[in-house]
């Protein structure tokens, strides 16, 4: 089965776990609240456990609010589902657990583990509520889960950058891994969100580009697809929309255009361009070497080529050029493979042998990544028809060997390929 680009999880780096644990562990003898923040940060939920419910009730009843808020802002999912599920005594106090009974708190700290539970448990993203957080720049009105982590990554990104920076080197910010997680969260609530495409044409219509772009980036075929079409500019109902193209040519855009919001249409035809491009992008993982720089070369490379989109000064300084960025994640994609396919127990070692010869065959060049590796053996070349076909359906080996290794291939070939 084919997955949706905007269902596939973003990846995102972790290794603030590592850093805020090792101040801790720094301490000769650290205290009993220190070991519990570790237990959240290295999500041990049996220590966690343990902890808790051997603090004397005192202490927790002082600790209580500093706890929870640490379980939210470094999400720890395993220990935030210990609380849930009861194992500990906190939820034997009253109103312990409420800051784990909405989603706001995990859109404000951007915590994409928390907020994926929380929505597996009937957690509605629809509710409102006012909610104040410095994460989310201050006080916020009668507002959903999706405009507390919108006004979380704003924060972030006008930290970085001014709010009339050209559309193109924003889009570039935003591909970075510096927003991977902010921008998991974002996808998750979008995707729960009923009204989400009401809520995408007001941030176009306030020519918001920073939500405008995130939205795109990780929820498109939500907002063109989902049923609602309540969403109106300047008390013009805008319709159903299939595509970006589609949007631009629409009167709404038009309007914005004559008003001198140029900054909205570029962004828009950066989108209809190379859209399904970044999408694959921002899932990319760049912590093994060159992080940000790798991210921030391949998206302003992308757009460069895609146009004449302003993305100057982002990346001159950088030692490497896009082919080279572009050879490194194609070796990452074959070990991924490579590593894949040795570890798997369903496959015998004579199916393995010659997939991995047949994946070595193939990492001479991005074309030959076009397809999945094994693609050529087999009479269908379309992966949709491919993994549909009865023939994969009675070929478990091979259907298994595809399954695993074919998504992230796929990937490399949407953010790769030429037009």
């Amino acid at each position: 089965m084919k997955m949706d680009a905007d269902h596939v999880p973003i990846f995102f780096d972790e290794s603030f776990r590592k850093l805020n644990a090792g101040t801790i562990e720094s301490h000769p003898n650290p205290t009993c609240l220190e070991q519990i923040e570790l237990a959240l940060l290295y999500e041990n939920a049996p220590a966690f456990v343990e902890l808790i419910n051997n603090l004397p009730s005192h202490l927790l009843h002082e600790e209580l609010n500093l706890i929870l808020m640490k379980i939210v802002l470094w999400d720890s999912g395993k220990c935030a589902a210990a609380v849930l599920d009861g194992q500990t005594k906190i939820t034997e106090i009253p109103l312990a657990t409420s800051l784990l009974s909405q989603l706001h708190p995990a859109a404000a700290s951007n915590a994409p583990k928390i907020t994926a539970l929380l929505l597996q448990r009937g957690i509605s993203a629809d509710v409102r509520c006012d909610y104040d957080s410095p994460a989310s720049v201050g006080k916020l009105k009668n507002v959903l889960p999706l405009h507390v982590v919108m006004a979380r990554l704003r924060s972030q990104v006008l930290c970085d950058n001014t709010e009339q920076e050209s559309p193109a080197r924003m889009l570039v910010r935003l591909c970075q891994p510096h927003y991977r997680r902010t921008l998991e969260t974002v996808r998750l609530i979008a995707l729960n969100t009923t009204e989400v495409k009401r809520e995408f044409f007001n941030y176009l219509k306030e020519g918001k580009l920073i939500e405008v772009g995130a939205l795109l980036l990780v929820a498109k075929s939500q907002v063109l697809l989902s049923p609602s079409t309540t969403a109106k500019g300047e008390g013009e109902e805008e319709g159903e929309f299939r595509s970006i193209s589609e949007i631009c040519d629409s009167a709404f855009v038009t309007e914005l255009t004559i008003n001198n919001e140029m900054r909205t249409l570029t962004l828009l035809e950066i989108f209809d361009k190379i859209g399904d491009k970044l999408a694959a992008l921002v899932r990319l993982d760049f912590t093994q070497t060159c992080l940000a720089k790798c991210s921030t070369l391949l998206a302003a490379s992308l757009i460069q080529n895609a146009g004449p989109f302003l993305v100057e000064g982002l990346f001159y300084h950088y030692s490497y050029t896009r082919s080279e960025a572009e050879s490194y994640f194609l070796k990452g994609a074959i070990y991924a493979c490579e590593n894949a396919i040795r570890t798997s127990d369903m496959l015998p070692n004579w199916v393995k042998e010659a997939a991995l010869t047949g994946l070595g065959v193939k990492s001479g060049s991005i074309s030959r990544l076009t397809y999945p590796f094994l693609a050529e053996t087999l009479p269908y070349v379309n992966t949709t028809v491919l993994f549909a076909s009865p023939m994969l359906q009675n070929m478990p080996l091979l259907h298994h060997l595809l399954n695993k290794t074919a998504p992230f291939l796929g990937i490399i070939k949407r953010v790769f390929r030429h037009p």
